[in-house]
């Protein structure tokens, strides 16, 4: 009896890690396809743009600028996991969902790249996505899920300065 008992606990506890690690990996590919990820991407290479103007004649190493540069790969998983939890904290994995399936058609990857092109159909469709339930809870959660990634993007962002200016000097 204990042991069917310990197999039934067993299967429960996997299912939910299972159902974290798919909600995890679907918000991951969210943050991908809306253009969060390439954002922060583009912010990388600021960065290593500003730190090159500020250390030049300063006869820092080939090696040393391709130690710093290879801080980006690991950046990015940074601040993806740190950005996962945020959204995840205002919407549900179906909201994750809808959103995801929304940056897969025309209109969604066209805002993803630039929103200033939208068609006038795009954005009709843009228009028809924010009526719905999820759009009206995107608009209802901006304001504070932007101000999360704005706390995130700040710490993020002067830890991995830091590293780089540690590897620099």
């Amino acid at each position: 009896m204990s042991y069917r008992l310990l197999v039934v606990f067993f299967m429960i506890s996997l299912q939910s890690i299972v159902s974290a690690q798919s909600k995890y990996d679907n918000t991951a590919k969210y943050i991908e396809i809306n253009g969060t990820h390439e954002q922060y991407s583009n912010a990388l290479e600021q960065l290593f743009t500003l730190l090159e103007g500020q250390y030049k004649g300063r006869n820092v190493s080939d090696d040393t600028w391709i130690q710093v540069k290879g801080l980006k790969k690991q950046a990015l998983k940074d601040i993806k996991n740190r950005l996962v939890p945020a959204y995840e904290s205002y919407f549900t994995e179906g909201d994750i969902n809808k959103m995801y399936a929304f940056y897969q058609t025309d209109a969604g990857k066209q805002m993803a790249k630039d929103r200033t092109q939208l068609s006038k159909k795009q954005l009709k469709q843009v228009t028809s996505f924010y009526e719905t339930e999820v759009g009206q809870k995107i608009q209802s959660n901006a304001e504070a899920l932007g101000q999360t990634i704005s706390d995130i993007s700040q710490e993020w962002s002067h830890l991995l300065f830091v590293e780089a200016k540690n590897i620099l000097e």
